[in-house]
């Protein structure tokens, strides 16, 4: 699995990424802001096929209509492809459901 280096991450976030910052080099990290807890759960059962399918999830802390998503590939301690590709994938899903 090949780590991608910090400079390299903030670059791929720039050009690929809607309002992701690259934490620590090793970690990306988005906040959305939803109509409601249930538009936000929605969210979460939208993309569950695809981290399944991947076998990579994203850790989620929800406040009701406020979600901060972070991507880490944890096998690796750091940023790999899998994130990047998972990272795309949510912004077309928010993307379909009107969120920023």
């Amino acid at each position: 699995m090949k780590i991608i280096d910090p400079q390299q991450a903030e670059q791929f976030s720039k050009d690929y990424l809607k309002n992701w910052q690259v934490m620590d080099g090793n970690r990306l990290r988005k906040r959305a802001t939803f109509s409601d807890y249930n538009h936000a759960v929605r969210f979460l059962l939208a993309i569950e096929k695809k981290m399944t399918e991947m076998d990579h999830f994203i850790d989620v802390v929800l406040f009701f209509d406020e979600m901060l998503i972070s991507l880490h590939t944890h096998d690796a301690g750091a940023l790999t492809k899998k994130d990047f590709k998972l990272a795309i994938y949510i912004d077309r899903k928010l993307a379909d459901m009107d969120i920023e």
